[in-house]
């Protein structure tokens, strides 16, 4: 604050700082040195585990190579050829992979991308035109008066009509912008409405019947509810394939789902019996144990309980392939793969450290090494059928008709005449039964285990999640950004020190993607704990929250920015009154202001926020994938827990919310009148083509096969577009609110040079500056620009809820005498083997000869027919990991396109050979 006898030597130090040795020092710059202490620490503990954990021994080798192949199986590959998709050659937004609904999310990134070229294309014209202007403060107060006294109403002048100029290519990127949005949502509306109507899925054989009372598990009500439907559709002539309960199981002490899933392994078992494969996945089991890798001690357990259920063919390929016909028989199956080893055998085998570390990684615990409840229950038949028996439907069905055409007889026909239940007793005893169309949804998505949480307790989880997530905000703003701030508040009259060091400013661009995940991992655990019905409802909410969350988040961190921006001034001399040194009116005012806020808006943005997730997205993954593996390889794991953790993730458009913050973040970016904007559209453009390209690569390699084939998460999408265009109003207002406040001066300049002020007399800009100087003044202006806001919101959300749909329906003639029995022959999900519960029923209840077995990606090898439940579709043999198969990772990958691209490039050549040769 004061200097000594020198320039070098201090005498007295501002309020925040402490005089040390003739030095100005911060007070509390010991907390620095904790937090890098921290930060240290924690860099060489994750060292430390790492170096320990590739060094671990190989010692579960077969069942890492297993789950490896699992993994290749369950990726997504041509359906015609088997092979995976060209990274090269295939369109997303025109190839059919995983469903129209990926198709759309494709065909709306590009179509973001587009727009970011075209506005950036018109920024840099602006640019281009306007170059003179200084793109950056002077570094010092020299060569500030140097400037301002040479150029100062040159400069002014310049600027005025900056902001004319970007008024007027606001105002056309916001009408650009708007239209574009409505119209594209117009032509996706019908594209995928055509698409879909040329398509036959599952989703076109179903309706959900709700409203009947609930019955326990120990009744049959599958084929109670079967006969009901018969019975009542008699005049329609449908016919019934079968109906899927909805199972309520909360109250259960083991999850349905796991038991089901554990089921298709033991049937994966069965199946590689019959293949003459058993042998080696016995050997697996038995190593895996550390048994005596004999097949005779296989041969040498109790005898079984329920007796086998094995045909004598199936036996005796068991002996012909070397393994005992006992051992196939489905009990001792299910005592060999459920047994985990003891605790003496785990630690004698593998004594692993870290394993707190090793269980964080995995999100499991890899400790308790015990048999499980689902073990328990899978070994204890007699406890697994008092776990069905326990259960109790929710009251609604899915009800499967033969055709497409009888399903529309069929609603139409409840919709005339309802439908009551049970049949010959009063109507005041009976339940009215609501029939309904499922629409775009199909069994994949369904999430059974939910079907038992009241509709009423779903939005009270909902309304829940979002004050805890309100909440966590609120806690990552006190825990990070307060310190920080705190920090820069106390540094703000300090000229040169008011921003802080480049350490600070990057730590803070750390706590922006760190918090950032933090929001995302927080809501996909709040969408989880909902108890959504559908994976669609799920994701919507999911990233209709988080973009949500980000953006608060995000305006919380601008106005961190903001004070960095009024430091910013403050360190090259620039006055900034206390009371108005951040107020519109100011910032329409002061281009330096303007520019010192944006500079420091850019830091914020990029790369922190627009570009470095992405980037380190691939690596992360990578890097996750490599650890788990390392960990499978050490540790004495079962196959399936080693098939969860090193299967790939499924496919999600979850990346819509993502994009969405881009375009909101760049829009706002119009709210300045600066000469380098275009720079921030040049890096969105980057950023979001590299996240196009990632997810192409991530879905045609690194994710397992699923199925969009509904316009939900297409339609969100466009809802939430709505918010950019909101932006791009409210900085139309201030663009004119801004281009208003320069005209007086300007009109002063030219009548000072006898000149007329070309603008003064432009009828429009006359009219203009009427209605601007009636409604934007300083205490408005801020009012004005969220009615602005809010009004396109409304209207832009009234035109897509009703006129879009309206106009986006289509008369497609379209087959609807497919039978269901050929769509299932096509498709291995179906209403019946998605349904956990009626899987276990259906082996455990019913008994059936060929039970059905639960759908599970990368093992659809193992469905069986059986035409009395509505299993229609033939597993095929399983791919052997080839030359052709995906890579297991990015470097196999990135090697994979250099040879696509030769191959283009010799095809090229040759083909420009041959024309050349003609």
């Amino acid at each position: 604050e004061q200097c000594s006898s020198d320039a070098y030597t201090c005498s007295r130090c501002h309020g925040s700082y402490e005089l040390v040795g003739g030095e100005c020092k911060y007070k509390y710059r010991a907390l620095w040195f904790v937090l890098y202490a921290v930060i240290l620490t924690l860099f060489l503990i994750i060292t430390y585990y790492v170096v320990e954990l590739a060094m671990r021994p190989n010692i579960n080798h077969e069942v890492a190579e297993h789950a490896l192949r699992f993994r290749t199986w369950s990726k997504v590959y041509e359906e015609a050829t088997g092979k995976p998709h060209s990274l090269i050659k295939t369109d997303l937004r025109r190839m059919y992979v995983n469903g129209v609904g990926t198709m759309l999310h494709f065909q709306w990134q590009s179509a973001v991308i587009w727009w970011s070229i075209l506005v950036l294309i018109s920024l840099g014209c602006v640019a281009i035109k306007y170059w003179h202007l200084p793109g950056s403060a002077p570094e010092n107060r020299e060569e500030m008066f140097e400037v301002c006294n040479a150029h100062v109403q040159e400069q002014a002048i310049y600027f005025y009509e900056l902001e004319h100029a970007y008024f007027y290519v606001v105002f056309v990127i916001y009408i650009f912008t708007t239209v574009g949005c409505l119209s594209f949502a117009f032509w996706q509306k019908r594209w995928a409405n055509r698409r879909n109507a040329n398509l036959t899925t599952m989703q076109d054989y179903v309706l959900i019947a709700s409203g009947f009372p609930q019955q326990p598990g120990s009744e049959p009500a599958e084929e109670e509810l079967r006969e009901f439907f018969e019975e009542m559709l008699v005049p329609t002539g449908a016919k019934i394939v079968g109906v899927s309960v909805c199972w309520d199981s909360k109250d259960s002490e083991v999850s349905v789902a796991d038991l089901a899933l554990k089921e298709t392994d033991k049937a994966e078992l069965i199946w590689e019996a019959e293949q003459g494969l058993v042998q080696s996945r016995v050997m697996m089991e038995m190593r895996r144990r550390s048994r005596r890798s004999t097949l005779e001690e296989i041969a040498s357990m109790p005898a079984s309980r329920g007796g086998s259920c094995l045909s004598p063919e199936m036996s005796a390929m068991g002996s012909e392939s070397g393994v005992p016909s006992t051992y196939l028989e489905e009990p001792r199956i299910t005592a060999i793969f459920s047994r985990s080893p003891s605790m003496k055998e785990q630690k004698r085998l593998c004594d692993c450290r870290c394993t707190h570390l090793d269980s964080a990684l995995c999100g499991t615990d890899l400790r308790d090494v015990e048999p499980d409840a689902v073990d328990e229950v899978l070994r204890n038949q007699n406890e697994l059928q008092r776990v069905l028996d326990k259960s109790v439907t929710s009251g609604s069905c899915y009800v499967v008709l033969n055709t497409e055409k009888e399903r529309d007889d069929v609603y139409d026909y409840c919709q005339r005449n309802p439908i009551r239940y049970p049949i010959g007793v009063p109507q005041w005893c009976q339940n009215k039964i609501t029939v309904k169309s499922v629409g775009e949804l199909e069994p994949e998505v369904v999430c059974w285990s939910n079907y038992g949480i009241p509709d009423r307790q779903v939005k009270w989880n909902m309304l829940k999640g979002v004050g805890v997530l309100i909440l966590v905000i609120a806690v990552l703003d006190v825990c990070f950004y307060f310190p920080y701030m705190s920090y820069v508040l106390k540094m703000q009259e300090v000229r040169g020190m008011s921003q802080g060091h480049f350490s600070q400013g990057f730590l803070l661009g750390l706590l922006i993607t760190v918090c950032n995940q933090i929001i995302y991992a927080m809501a996909l655990l709040i969408a989880d704990a909902c108890g959504f019905n559908t994976k669609d409802e799920h994701t919507k909410f999911y990233v209709t929250a988080y973009t949500a969350a980000v953006s608060i988040n995000t305006f919380v961190d601008l106005w961190a920015v903001s004070l960095l921006a009024r430091g910013y001034v403050v360190d090259h001399g620039e006055f900034v009154d206390d009371d108005a040194g951040m107020s519109m009116k100011a910032l329409a005012d002061n281009y330096a202001l303007q520019m010192s806020l944006y500079q420091q808006i850019w830091a914020y943005i990029f790369p922190g926020t627009l570009l470095a997730p992405y980037l380190c997205e691939p690596v992360v993954v990578s890097i996750i994938f490599r650890l788990r593996l390392w960990i499978v390889r050490s540790r004495k794991i079962s196959v399936q827990l080693a098939e969860e953790l090193l299967q790939c993730p499924p496919f999600d458009l979850a990346r819509y919310g993502d994009i969405l913050i881009i375009a909101i973040l760049c829009s706002a970016m119009c709210l300045f009148t600066y000469r380098d904007l275009w720079t921030i559209y040049g890096c969105a453009v980057i950023s979001l083509i590299w996240i196009y390209f990632l997810d192409k690569f991530r879905l045609l390699r690194f994710t397992s096969r699923a199925t969009f084939v509904n316009q939900q998460m297409s339609d969100l999408a466009h809802l939430l577009s709505a918010f950019p265009c909101a932006v791009l109003s409210a900085c139309v207002i201030f663009r004119a609110y801004a281009s208003q406040s320069g005209d007086n001066f300007m009109r002063m300049y030219y009548e000072a040079h006898d000149k007329t002020y070309h603008l003064a007399v432009n009828p429009l800009r006359r009219a203009q500056s009427e209605v601007v100087d009636r409604f934007l003044t300083r205490d408005t202006v801020v009012m004005v620009m969220i009615t602005a806001g809010i009004l396109h919101l409304t209207v832009h959300w009234i035109v897509l809820t009703w006129v879009v749909p309206y106009f986006g329906q289509i008369d497609v003639e379209n087959d609807k005498e497919v039978p269901y029995s050929k769509c299932a022959e096509e498709h291995p999900c179906n209403w019946f083997n998605a349904n956990p519960m009626f899987c276990l029923r259906s082996k455990y209840y019913y008994r059936h000869g060929v039970p059905c077995t639960q759908f599970k990606p990368g093992k659809e090898h193992i469905l069986q027919v059986n035409h009395s439940i509505g299993q229609y579709f033939q597993g095929k043999d399983k791919r052997e990991p080839s030359a052709e198969a995906a890579p297991n990772n990015f470097r196999q990958a990135c090697q994979e396109i250099r040879h696509d691209l030769m191959d283009e490039i010799k095809q090229m050549r040759s083909k420009r050979a041959v024309k050349g040769a003609a």
